[in-house]
């Protein structure tokens, strides 16, 4: 009797982890990727890019400066693309004010981000538990709207990351330097030089953050007001204005380790 009971309680286990790998399936199959306004988004970081590389700008520190220059771009790249993302000219929140969530896990899925972007020694390793991440996100006691929300922001984080490396890649060949996208540094070297660890997991960290509500009238919001972008909804456009600041001035050369 004891031998069955033990053996019922292993089948009942079995089916309890089959029924929620099934659950999760089907959570998966429902959830939609806006794959559109994801590829906007990033499009929308890569104008700004190219718009401080045209300009010849180098102050790259210069918050201030750089949320100007978004400010003012924004207007070209609505008529340029067709969309409409221009919130308002009035400066964005303060730090000090309350943060707004979409959902209730917003909070929890940021923190994350901004602890994968800190500890992930390489790119791979940051995909690796973004991918992971997902997985927990499936597991959620949420609303799907809400897990619709949270999946739309993870997979733009990812592809955002893997839109770094092409740009790093590119920089790369421009100036003739050989490539290696996930080289190990020597814990003794006096500093980093791979595109990750030097400057692309800043941008990373800041758009984590931003993407869901943590810095979206922070440090970044002190000027130029606001825009509302698909996926992750209205940004500082000082936020913006750090972000394309720190991958034109990684691909420049001049960024230096966020540790």
């Amino acid at each position: 009797m004891k031998k069955l009971s033990i053996v019922l309680s292993v089948f009942l286990l079995t089916i309890a982890f089959s029924c929620n790998d099934n659950s999760n399936l089907t959570k998966q199959s429902e959830i939609k990727i806006d794959d559109k306004g994801i590829a906007t988004l990033i499009n929308y970081i890569d104008f700004n890019v190219n718009q401080l590389a045209s300009t010849g700008f180098k102050d790259y520190g210069n918050q201030e400066a750089l949320a100007k220059i978004v400010a003012t771009s924004s207007a070209t790249f609505e008529k340029q693309y067709g969309v409409s993302i221009i919130a308002g000219t009035k400066n964005a929140r303060s730090s000090s004010d309350q943060l707004e969530y979409a959902t209730s896990k917003d909070s929890e899925v940021a923190q994350k981000l901004l602890a994968f972007s800190k500890t992930s020694a390489n790119e791979d390793d940051y995909l690796s538990k973004l991918s992971n991440l997902k997985t927990e996100i499936y597991s959620y006691s949420i609303s799907d709207s809400e897990m619709q929300i949270l999946m739309n922001k993870v997979v733009f984080i990812e592809r955002f990351v893997k839109y770094l490396d092409v740009k790093a890649e590119s920089a790369a060949l421009t100036k003739g330097i050989k490539y290696n996208a996930n080289a190990k540094q020597d814990a003794n070297a006096p500093a980093c030089k791979d595109w990750w660890c030097s400057w692309g997991k800043c941008a990373a960290g800041i758009l984590g953050g931003a993407g869901l509500g943590a810095m979206a009238g922070g440090t970044y919001g002190a000027a130029g007001g606001t825009v509302v972008l698909p996926v992750v909804g209205t940004v500082a456009v000082g936020t913006v204005g750090a972000i394309a600041g720190g991958i034109f001035g990684g691909l420049a050369g001049a960024s230096q380790s966020c540790d």
